[in-house]
């Protein structure tokens, strides 16, 4: 049985960067806080039919003493 290995890279143009942007909101009682983050993100590929783009959702639960 023989295998090949062929090394080549998978994505010739990737961006060095990401450009995007974050909406968000929260709320705090007493010593407690939430705030949930959105963002919007154009992801590392700049071939249109890969489809990279982000998007991600941030909660976060705080106490402080």
């Amino acid at each position: 049985m023989v295998n090949r290995v062929y090394e080549e890279n998978l994505l010739d143009n990737i961006r060095k960067y990401e450009q995007g942007a974050i909406f968000g909101t929260g709320m705090s009682y007493h010593h407690y806080s939430f705030e949930f983050r959105y963002e919007l993100g154009n992801g590392i590929s700049s071939y249109s039919a890969l489809g990279s783009f982000a998007h991600r959702f941030q909660f976060l639960l705080a106490y402080t003493f």
